[in-house]
């Protein structure tokens, strides 16, 4: 079995250029700033939060959904800014990256079991 954690394949520059960077404009079709719409599908190809196919996580629309209104929520509620003696990650590196650890599982076969009424 081959594999790549999730936070390498969206972090190569084949996929998305500046990885590390905030730039929300990457998303948004543009010739000035070199985004066009094969970018942009190619960009889309890599980003596999909860994996693809068979192995996929089954409730990830319920997962999208609790995103999306729990950062609504936040974004709503509350003035989000960096404190002005916070560092962005306290990081190794001058820009922002997060420090993760990753998990990854896979199946077994076996044991198998037969089961019948007693």
């Amino acid at each position: 079995m081959v594999g790549t954690t999730t936070y390498a394949l969206h972090r190569n520059p084949y996929y998305v250029t500046a990885p590390d960077e905030y730039r929300p404009d990457r998303w948004i079709i543009n010739a000035e700033t070199g985004v066009d719409e094969e970018s942009i599908w190619i960009a889309k190809q890599a980003f596999i939060p909860f994996s693809v196919r068979a192995r996929s996580c089954v409730g990830w629309k319920l997962a999208w959904t609790e995103l999306n209104v729990t950062i609504a929520r936040r974004l709503f509620r509350y003035d989000i800014r960096l404190a002005p003696d916070g560092r962005c990650c306290g990081g190794i590196h001058d820009h922002c990256n997060f420090r993760l650890q990753g998990y990854i599982t896979s199946a077994v076969e076996g044991p198998f079991v037969r089961c019948r009424p007693r």
